[in-house]
């Protein structure tokens, strides 16, 4: 099983000994179709579907099925964020892995408009 971080999770930021011991990393990858944005309710992350953009961040893969559970404690899902399984690339490499996203069910918890990241990098 497989995750793609992008924020507060990926190494060198606060929550990332969460994941630390139960995934192991990959490396750098990018997910296409999506927007990051600074989140209005918080000092985090968080990307939203779009028909271009990208965002760069991390891939770790684990064998341990109740880390995901861990991870979805973490983040507020489902209601802060969402989570599916997309399609990540590492240059021509495609990955399968789950993202943790802002949707429409939970836009409405973040308040007001969150302001856009261009670059897609936290």
């Amino acid at each position: 099983m497989k995750l793609f971080v992008y924020g507060t999770l990926k190494r060198g930021f606060g929550l990332h000994t969460i994941i630390r011991d139960d995934w192991t990393r990959i490396g750098r990858a990018t997910l296409h179709n999506y927007k990051m944005y600074k989140s209005p309710v918080g000092s985090f992350p968080i990307i939203m579907e779009s028909e271009d953009g990208a965002v760069k961040g991390e891939l770790y893969e684990t064998d341990d099925i109740d880390a995901l559970a861990v991870t979805d404690y973490v983040e507020g899902f489902p209601e802060l964020y969402d989570r599916k399984k997309v399609t990540v690339y590492q240059g021509k490499r495609k990955h399968k892995a789950y993202v943790y996203y802002v949707g429409q069910s939970q836009l409405t918890n973040h308040i007001i408009t969150p302001k856009l990241i261009p670059n897609g990098i936290w």
